[in-house]
């Protein structure tokens, strides 16, 4: 058991067998809210996605989301074309060299634009690339799935 003193010279105990609702019982209406959603067991667990960083999809919605990738690529490519397009306009207004050194700056940072535009375009593509492959799997697995049921009925796609 842990000993603190508070300011006005008060001591609180806590101990770590208090469970964690213990904790935020001093919460007040909010651990009640909280509590209201997700049950007062375990509401923590609960309340955090153990299936984080997955992703689930129907064939419509991958369709979908699919396109809006598709989109973003686009986007991203005319990007491209319009970064080269300021990397090979930028001239220095004269001959000198603090316009040369001003210029270079500015393509030495456009440049930076441009690494990174390419950096977004092969992730765009790399995860096309994934989410088709699990459009292909889907239709794969609901093919398998149905054959049997289509079987059974005697229905055929």
């Amino acid at each position: 058991m842990v000993t603190r003193s508070l300011e006005m010279g008060m001591a609180e105990e806590f101990s770590a067998e208090k469970g964690l609702d213990d904790v935020f019982a001093r919460a007040g209406s909010a651990l009640a809210d909280v509590q209201k959603v997700y049950g007062t067991q375990n509401w923590v667990q609960t309340a955090v996605d153990v299936t984080a960083g997955k992703w689930t999809f129907d064939a419509e919605q991958i369709d979908a989301v699919i396109g809006q990738w598709e989109d973003l690529l686009e986007d991203l490519t005319n990007d491209q074309t319009a970064i080269r397009l300021m990397i090979d306009r930028a001239t220095p207004p004269s001959r000198d060299d603090p316009s040369s050194n001003f210029v270079d700056g500015i393509r030495d940072g456009v440049r930076s634009l441009e690494d990174s535009n390419l950096s977004m375009i092969a992730y765009v593509e790399d995860f096309l690339g994934r989410l088709r492959e699990a459009k292909t799997k889907i239709g794969t697995t609901e093919e398998t799935n149905a054959a049997p049921m289509q079987a059974a009925t005697g229905q055929s796609n």
